[in-house]
Formats: structure tokens, sequence, C-alpha cells
């Protein structure tokens, strides 16, 4: 969880510190959410792919091995992929809305340089990290969950702001090159795993991610079009990475405290599970509060400004854990009982509805105050 806050809090940094060109260009409100959502998807899946892989003896704890080669190009595949359809959506929802947006070409090469760059990044890191725990034996399940997260959040909404600042000076032949280079690594990517009878693996995490990821694009769609909001209380933005990511990791604690209770046939009343929410939404608000106050100090913002941002927070927060909190236990209470494994159905489902809902909540709230 460490690792978690540092990675919102630099997220945080980012977007408030990027608050003219996000109001500039309201679509990348929209874009951000949903990559920083596809980070989790395409990693997590890869980490846990690669961990369980080991458990079972399918591969060995080396780096150069034939598995790790399959998952790497599956990984790349889904994120070119996903990159694009969140691209594509993004555009033609913002011209509809008749939202202010780069052309098409550039909004694809920055969701593809931005993506391919921190797969670069995630890519080795994940895969050694996985490997030296393992081979120290350490479970990696922990790692994948947090640092992946936190570090794909830290890293997405940073790598795009730098990118998306390279458009003006490249020209859009240059643009098209990068794009068309990017998505025929991907295909080549898709050929090889396809003839080596791992396309369902491919297919069943490009849908996860997509559908996960533009869950969250329509999050920040409610951000897009609240601009005049974000303008005078930059906080705001700053403070929903953690303000998501913390009440997503919270739902996670408790969907999977509850699948444990169910499967060993101990109490799990209503009762007894708001007993636990408790302790889990006092720990999360204060992480939120921890992390919204660091990203204030850090970028010098005035106190009238963080006083009415922490009193926005402090009412939309009861109100998302709440709903979220009662769909976790009910969620899991019905997949559990269907036969369904609720560790692998819950914290997806509720990590989307917070990126969808969390940014539609505190801008309604912002709104009977700015």
């Amino acid at each position: 969880m460490g690792a978690l806050g540092v990675g919102e809090v630099l997220a945080g940094l980012s977007l408030q510190t990027s608050v003219e060109i996000l109001t500039l260009y309201p679509v990348f409100l929209m874009l951000i959410p949903g990559l920083m959502d596809l980070r989790g998807d395409v990693y997590g899946s890869f980490g846990y792919r690669l961990t369980t892989a080991l458990h079972i003896g399918e591969t060995e704890p080396r780096i150069l091995s034939k598995y790790n080669l399959y998952n790497v190009l599956i990984s790349y595949s889904v994120t070119i992929i996903a990159s694009i359809i969140i691209a594509l959506l993004a555009y033609i929802i913002s011209a509809s809305l008749d939202l202010s947006s780069p052309d098409l070409l550039t909004l694809l090469f920055i969701s593809l340089a931005s993506s391919t760059i921190i797969y670069l990044i995630l890519t080795p890191v994940t895969t050694f990290s996985i490997i030296l725990l393992f081979k120290t034996g350490r479970d990696p399940t922990d790692f994948v969950a947090t640092i992946v997260t936190g570090v794909g959040d830290a890293l997405t909404p940073f790598t795009f702001i730098t990118v998306s600042s390279l458009f003006q000076a490249l020209s859009p032949s240059s643009e098209a090159i990068i794009v068309a280079s990017l998505s025929t690594i991907a295909i080549v990517s898709v050929l090889i795993v396809w003839r080596t009878g791992g396309l369902r693996t491919l297919l069943e995490n490009t849908a996860s991610s997509v559908a996960a990821s533009f869950g969250s694009s329509l999050g920040g769609l409610s951000l897009a079009t609240r601009t005049a909001i974000l303008a005078r209380l930059p906080l705001i933005l700053g403070s929903l990475p953690a303000f998501n990511a913390l009440i997503g990791a919270g739902m996670g604690v408790l969907g999977n405290s509850l699948n444990v209770k169910l499967h060993l046939g101990v109490e799990n009343s209503l009762h007894k599970y708001v007993d636990d929410s408790k302790t889990i939404a006092i720990a999360t608000f204060i992480a939120v509060l921890v992390s919204m106050l660091i990203v204030s100090g850090l970028t010098l913002t005035s106190i009238q400004s963080v006083g009415i941002s922490v009193l926005i927070i402090g009412l939309s927060f009861p109100v998302l854990f709440l709903i979220s909190s009662l769909l976790t236990f009910y969620l899991t209470q019905v997949s559990f009982k269907m036969g369904w494994n609720p560790d692998n159905l819950v914290f997806p489902l509720m990590t989307t509805f917070v990126d969808l809902n969390g940014p539609l909540i505190v801008s309604s709230v912002a709104s009977f105050f700015v």
C-alpha cells in the first residue's frame, strides 16, 4: 500500500501541474484514466500469468525463456490494441460533445507512444522482480497487485503529458510513421502468439482490458465536461488518482476477506461486514487525505483551495465508499453462490466502478462550491 500511495501522489502531481493542457484539450481527461486502468489490466494479468506458471511448474524462474517471450508478446499486443480502441472512442465521444481535441492521428500517436514507453519500463521491472521474489522463496502475488498499479499510475500521466507536449513539434508524417511502426509490431506479435496457440489468452485479456479501460475513460468524461472546476481547483484533479486507487484497493481487501470467510464457512453477515468496512473506510480516508495534503504541499496550493478541496473530497468519500462496499458485498456473495471465484470477478469490476463513478461524484459535489 505504501508503494501504491507514492504512485498516486506522483500521478496527482503530474495531473495538477498540467492542468492548463488538460483543460485546453479535455479529451486528455478521458484518455488518461483509461490508460491508467489499462496498465493494471495488462501488467496485472502479465504478472499473474507468470506467477501462476512458476507455481505450477509451467516455466522456470529465469528471464530468457520461451514462456516469457510469449507473455511479453501477448502484453504488447493487448497494450497497442486497447490503446488504439480507447483513443478512437475518446475521439468519437469528444467530437460528438464538441470537446476540444487534437486530430485523430495525434491522439493515436500520443496513446501508442506513451503506452509503448511504459511497456518498455514496466515489462522488465515486473519480470525481473517476480522471478527474483520467486527464487528467494517469496510469493510474488502481493507485488503484482501493489507495485504494478502504483508504478503504472505514477508513470502514465507523466509519460502521457510529456509525449503530448511533443505533438506540436512533430509533423503529421512523423506521427503517422510512428503509429504505423508500433501497430505493425503489434500485428506481428499477434501472429506469433496465434501460431503458438496463445490467441485465446490474448483475446480474453484484450476484451477485459478494453471494457475496464473504457469504463474508466467514461469516468474522465465527467471531468472533461467540467474543466472550469479544474481550472479553479486544480487540487481536485491532483487528488483523484489517490481517491480512486485507494478506494478500489479497499474494495479488493473487503472482497477478498469476505471470499475467504465464505470458503471457510465462518460468519459473513452484512452486520459483520459493515463492522469490517468501518476500519477499512477510516484507514482509506486517512490515506487519501495524506496523499492529498502531500500533493498540495509540493505544489504550494493556497490554504483556501486546500480547505475547499478537502471539504469536497470529505463529502464525496462516504458516498462512493458506501455504495462501493455494498456492491462488493453482494457481488461477492452472489458470485460465490453461482460457483464462480469472486477474486477473479469482484476486484476488476469494482475498480472499474470506482474509476467510473469517483470523478462523477467528486465533480458533482464540487459544482456546488465553484
